[in-house]
């Protein structure tokens, strides 16, 4: 994947959850070991890894191996929350596939018992979003685009909304999608922030997301790299 010019390595530490029953009921596809050396052998090439974990033993195997952050760790502990904070493990959440396998539920062919099994998971996750969060856990966020009813760029503003329904206060949503996430992924470009130096990647807007981050959603313009634009235009988006 390096050679390939890979900009990141994303490891598949375990399966999906399994909806039917509730949890992650395969056993982990990598070992802690094996996932040491993957991070050792990118970390000699300066590349970052991030990996796809749910269930209390695949997290506690990426957390071990020293991975860059945990997509998803739907499952993840109190003590392991703890870990990742110590050791700068970053986390990106994903509530919005789940949230979705309840809105489709009806087209999936979900009963009563699977959906109410999705509203535990996404209970208990939210738990743990609280809980990261005074804890100090480095949170980026994360739609899992690509996922059934997930969009690509528009499905985020769903994550956002969610992330702030499950406890997040309103500004530690808009870092987790901004300075967090840009610095914690370490782009070579310097955006995420507004100061001298950095590419100039911002909205203005009369309706200020730190009252409600739904606010996102109303008119504004985006600037980016020096263009404005309004959001009511309808323009090329190739290419951003």
């Amino acid at each position: 994947r390096i050679l390939a010019g890979a900009d990141r390595i994303k490891l598949i530490a375990t399966g999906i959850i399994d909806f039917r029953e509730g949890r992650v009921t395969k056993a982990p596809q990598l070992t802690a070991e094996e996932v040491t050396e993957l991070v050792r052998s990118a970390q000699e090439f300066g590349k970052q890894t991030l990996a796809h974990a749910s269930g209390e033993d695949g997290i506690a195997r990426v957390i071990e191996g020293g991975v860059d952050s945990v997509e998803h760790g739907f499952f993840i502990r109190a003590d392991q929350l703890a870990r990742m904070r110590d050791r700068q493990i970053a986390w990106v959440p994903t509530i919005t596939p789940v949230q979705q396998q309840i809105k489709h539920a009806a087209r999936l062919g979900w009963d009563e018992r699977v959906v109410s099994n999705l509203h535990r998971i996404l209970e208990q996750h939210a738990a743990s979003l609280r809980k990261a969060h005074a804890m100090g856990v480095p949170l980026i966020a994360g739609s899992d685009a690509g996922s059934l009813g997930v969009a690509h760029g528009i499905g985020l503003f769903e994550e956002l909304e969610l992330l702030e329904r499950a406890g997040l206060p309103a500004l530690a949503v808009i870092n987790a999608a901004t300075g967090h996430s840009a610095q914690r992924l370490g782009f070579k470009e310097l955006f995420g922030q507004i100061k001298p130096g950095y590419r100039s990647r911002f909205i203005l807007t009369r309706h200020a997301p730190v009252n409600g981050i739904s606010n996102l959603r109303k008119h504004k313009f985006v600037v980016f790299d020096g263009a404005v634009y309004d959001s009511t235009m309808n323009f090329d988006t190739a290419g951003l």
